[in-house]
């Protein structure tokens, strides 16, 4: 047993170390540090951090620990996922898993042992926060800061969050169908799955206590349920709330906290450790066969036999014509990579075509309202990688090389990204210009839209996962608000994006373009 436990120590030590030497760790815990300035306003400007039925909370302790607490515990849920989905990668792409591989560490020790080391890093930066969080009590504070209350808020909202996606990262890493970009929406959806709780939760019918509760992983289900018992009331709002400076002001005490709630918030901490399980049972450890295959040549797995079966698909794809010399040379660099994505992605060009054909049979309402939404998904899927793709194969060198690349190498890759959704959106974008032309232009107006910002955040980045999260939760936002808010119909669909709407998207594209141009000369003079 102790040769066990000092092996799983060794595990997290490792992960900790490695995952804190890197400069970008400094930054994220810097930028969510500061999170916590933005999200508790000054009530000067007309706005407060909890508002109930237009009268706002004196910002103690209680409604500071319970504001930010929530906002920790969702953003972890949403974005935490991103950042420790590597871990297993990591030792991959050092050479490290086969070292592992030699010693006596056995599966399920490697995955708890990544489990905790997930878990330790968010819990680290869940830390910063809630220190902040106090710091906030003291700049814009009306009561004296509480240190215990603060920290009592966190510990029944946020620990769930924390093994919840620490775990989940584990798991999909393990299967190697999850491990990449079909894996960061997936688990986007799963996420949202997860919130679905927090209305039957939060019902009249079933107790913040009840056995349902330990799905409710955000802890939203258990704080809806106990303000509206305590306060009596479903007219709140948290975070930055307009309130009416007439009614005054009112004391919030913290959420209660019972030995039952206790022991239902450790239940929903305790159990996605249950998703180790599967995860030690797909998990590879480093077995060299399948690693190597499925490092460099796509894996072995199903999809990959799928990929392998749709090469006609592929060599379709390259039987394209190429354009002529007289085409400018940036067109026609951005046509042979854009052939070279949808070659590499035959699952993606197969569901292409389908989108093509649904485009065709569906009534003109639900392809814009039902199909085309959807769709959005699989564009994102498409073009996520390819401002990076280089970089993380470590050929950015190679490619430089070439005349004209380092200069328009943002120009390059927008053209690419813009010319694979365009191909993936070519019949949908001919039907709405034969039937309704005035949608057509707010739906390229959208492509370019995703085009420009998947290649701002490849190049600044360096990875697909912050376009994937950032896009997702947008288009989230999006699909929800429908045509209840022009601002976000991005892509026309819902058919209330006004003239302007669609002029602010293009301009938003052209200077999402224009930063990561900048950015991009900017790396090449420190690094190159």
């Amino acid at each position: 047993m102790s040769d066990a436990f000092q092996r799983l120590a060794a595990i997290v030590r490792a992960d900790f170390l490695i995952r804190f030497r890197r400069p970008s760790t400094a930054v994220v815990f810097l930028l969510l540090s500061a999170l916590a300035y933005v999200w508790i306003p000054d009530p000067a400007s007309g706005r407060a951090l909890f508002v109930l039925q237009g009268q706002r909370a004196i910002l103690n302790s209680a409604t500071i620990g319970m504001a930010s607490a929530l906002l920790a515990s969702i953003s972890i849920g949403l974005g935490g996922f991103y950042v420790v989905s590597n871990a297993l990668r990591t030792d991959i792409t050092t050479r490290c898993g086969f070292v592992i591989a030699a010693t006596p560490v056995g599966r399920l020790e490697y995955v708890v042992g990544k489990f905790f080391g997930n878990l330790l890093f968010l819990l680290v930066f869940t830390t910063g926060f809630m220190l902040t969080s106090m710091g906030m009590v003291v700049v814009r504070g009306e009561a004296g800061l509480e240190p215990a209350v603060i920290a009592l808020q966190y510990l029944v909202l946020v620990p769930p969050s924390l093994a919840f996606v620490a775990a989940l990262a584990v798991l999909f890493e393990s299967i190697p169908l999850l491990s990449g970009r079909l894996g960061d929406v997936m688990y986007f959806f799963v996420w949202v799955a997860t919130l679905s709780v927090v209305p039957v939760v939060s019902s009249q019918h079933i107790s913040s206590t009840g056995l349902l509760s330990l799905l409710d992983f955000s802890g939203l289900g258990y704080l809806i349920d106990q303000l509206g018992r305590t306060l009596h009331t479903d007219s709140i709002s948290i975070g930055a709330a307009e309130f009416d400076a007439g009614k005054g002001t009112f004391v919030f005490n913290g959420l209660p906290v019972t030995l039952a709630v206790l022991a239902v918030r450790l239940g929903a901490t305790l159990l996605p450790m249950v998703l180790l399980a599967p995860a030690a049972l797909f998990f590879h450890r480093f077995d060299p066969a399948r690693v190597r295959v499925g490092t460099t040549k796509g894996g072995t797995g199903w999809l990959a036999q799928l990929s392998s079966l749709l090469k006609p698909i592929t060599r379709a794809v390259y039987a394209i014509p190429a354009p002529g010399a007289a085409v400018p040379a940036l067109l026609r660099a951005a046509f042979e990579d854009a052939r070279l994505t949808l070659a590499s992605l035959p699952v993606v060009v197969v569901a292409g075509l389908g989108l093509a054909v649904a485009s065709l049979l569906v009534p003109l309402p639900a392809l814009r309202t039902g199909l085309l939404p959807g769709a959005l998904v699989l564009a994102a899927l498409a073009v996520a990688e390819i401002g990076c793709r280089e970089r993380g194969a470590g050929l950015t060198a190679l490619l430089y090389s070439a005349p004209g690349v380092r200069g328009q190498f943002v120009f390059w890759k927008a053209l690419t990204a813009l010319l694979v959704l365009l191909t993936l959106f070519a019949v949908p974008l001919g039907r709405l210009l034969i039937s309704q032309p005035a949608a057509a232009g707010p739906l390229l107006a959208g492509l370019v839209f995703v085009a420009a910002l998947a290649t701002l955040l490849a190049v600044v980045s360096g990875t697909p996962k912050t376009f994937l999260i950032l896009f997702l939760s947008f288009w989230y936002a999006s699909v929800n608000a429908r045509d209840r808010q022009p601002a976000l119909d991005f892509a026309g669909l819902y058919g209330s994006a006004t003239a302007a709407t669609v002029g602010g998207y293009l301009v938003i594209s052209v200077v999402a373009l224009l930063g990561a141009h900048l950015w991009h000369q900017r790396q090449l003079q420190t690094q190159w």
